[in-house]
């Protein structure tokens, strides 16, 4: 709780107790902004808590926080001081080994396209390359949760030659 607070205070030019109260509301009033677009997160930082922030008027990062949930940035804060967890954004396990790996992929049809339909050249290509350095990460096993296999796939990746279990849960 004091990180958090002298971290607001060095960040937003606040005292300790401006602090106190900006902490205060951020959780009090989470369930406003957890489950929406980041936009709304950085108009709530704006207008509520009066932080000096330039409002996303147009433009790519606008476009980038109007489509970006606001959970899946707060997943990618680095807390330097958390060294015990085991679990990793795919982005913080860079350059990491382990010897197993689950990498959980969201519910929708596009998510299992870096395995079905590999295409580094589309406008996607970023996508699938951020998938492909999370499973490289395993050394012995690797996992892939998907909410629902596609129709289709389990037969794709053995047509491949990869080795597949499916265990459904």
């Amino acid at each position: 709780m004091k990180d958090a607070m002298k971290s607001i205070g060095k960040q937003f030019g606040q005292d300790q107790k401006k602090s106190i109260v900006s902490l205060k509301m951020l959780v009090s009033d989470y369930a406003n902004y957890n489950d929406k677009e980041a936009t709304v997160f950085i108009d709530y930082l704006i207008d509520t808590l009066k932080l000096p922030l330039s409002k996303l008027r147009s433009g790519k990062a606008k476009e980038f926080y109007d489509k970006t949930p606001y959970q899946s940035l707060a997943m990618c804060i680095s807390a330097p001081d958390v060294t015990h967890t085991m679990d990793k954004t795919i982005h913080k396990a860079k350059g990491d080994e382990y010897d197993n790996v689950l990498v959980i992929l969201d519910d929708n049809d596009s998510s299992m396209d870096f395995i079905l339909n590999p295409n580094l050249q589309d406008s996607r290509a970023e996508y699938q390359r951020v998938y492909y350095v999370a499973c490289s990460r395993a050394k012995n096993r690797l996992g892939i949760s998907v909410p629902r296999l596609p129709k289709g796939a389990e037969e794709i990746i053995r047509n491949r030659g990869i080795p597949i279990d499916i265990i459904s849960i």
